[in-house]
């Protein structure tokens, strides 16, 4: 697993969700909210409005690796 980083750029909640083989993540990201996260290699990412309608979809390789500081 890697870490990553998905910044909410809009002004509305959202839900992220990041799912591969035996991993589910799902989460609401605030407003202009950077979220870490660790993730499989193999993994797709969902952006889904509060209306629950697919607004993005992304590969993990889109998203940038975090660097989490010591």
């Amino acid at each position: 697993m890697n870490s990553y980083s998905y910044r909410n750029e809009s002004n509305r909640m959202i839900i992220f969700k990041c799912m591969a083989k035996d991993f589910w993540l799902e989460k609401v990201v605030m407003p202009f909210e950077t979220y870490i996260f660790d993730a499989p290699d193999n993994a797709d990412v969902e952006i889904f409005g509060l209306d629950q309608q697919l607004a993005r979809h992304y590969r993990i390789e889109e998203l940038s690796n975090a660097t989490i500081p010591n």
